[in-house]
């Protein structure tokens, strides 16, 4: 079985590049040669997985920004600053996160309009 850490990779780059809405838990799971109920054993809904690739990506967001070493700002400018720095693919993301079809911009708006 694949581990929770995989799960979410393999979870966030389906979302990345297909939005919350065309991401399917059957797909996840065929990429990682699981079960689809096997997902449920980490997670107790597709929200919820996609509630947590939202924060591993802000995690390594917020990780990666050189703004926040040097001073403290307020949340909402975090996520300001981190919508903007990463709407270019090829600024800051990880290398796996730079597919083809990668589209953060409806990832974004989908952690807004989920969360």
């Amino acid at each position: 079985m694949s581990s929770k850490n995989e799960l979410i990779e393999v979870a966030l780059k389906e979302f990345l590049v297909n939005g919350y809405q065309k991401t399917s838990l059957s797909k996840i799971s065929s990429k990682l040669g699981m079960s689809k109920p096997a997902i449920y054993y980490y997670f107790t809904s597709k929200k919820e997985l996609f509630l947590e690739c939202i924060k591993e990506y802000l995690e390594y967001a917020e990780s990666s920004s050189k703004t926040y070493e040097s001073r403290s700002i307020h949340s909402k400018d975090k996520m300001k600053d981190i919508i903007v720095n990463f709407s270019n693919p090829n600024i800051n993301l990880k290398p796996e996160w730079k597919l083809d079809g990668f589209n953060d911009y409806y990832f974004v708006f989908d952690a807004i309009k989920n969360v």
